[in-house]
């Protein structure tokens, strides 16, 4: 029997090369700017489906946000905030 590499996945070294960037023009995943905003996964995924912020790009299934995203999810989150909205961690 040969020896069988592990097949490689590019987008896993995408998603961690743009968290060890400072680049603006570094993408990041709901979860990365989750971390980014300091807010939990879902009031950041709630943010993207309840104002339609489509992703900057995607990898198969993986949204990737860029900063004009991210400034528009923070918007969303503080708009929430203003209202006094409670978000369920089911919602999304």
């Amino acid at each position: 029997m040969s020896f069988q590499p592990k097949p490689v996945f590019p987008w896993r070294t995408f998603v961690f090369m743009s968290t060890t960037t400072n680049n603006d023009r570094a993408y990041h995943t709901i979860t990365q700017v989750a971390d980014l905003l300091g807010v939990p996964v879902h009031v950041a995924g709630y943010a993207v489906q309840s104002r339609k912020i489509a992703p900057a790009d995607r990898i198969g299934n993986i949204r990737l946000f860029g900063p004009e995203q991210i400034e528009a999810i923070k918007a969303a989150i503080e708009e929430t905030a203003k209202r006094g909205e409670v978000i369920p961690s089911d919602a999304v």
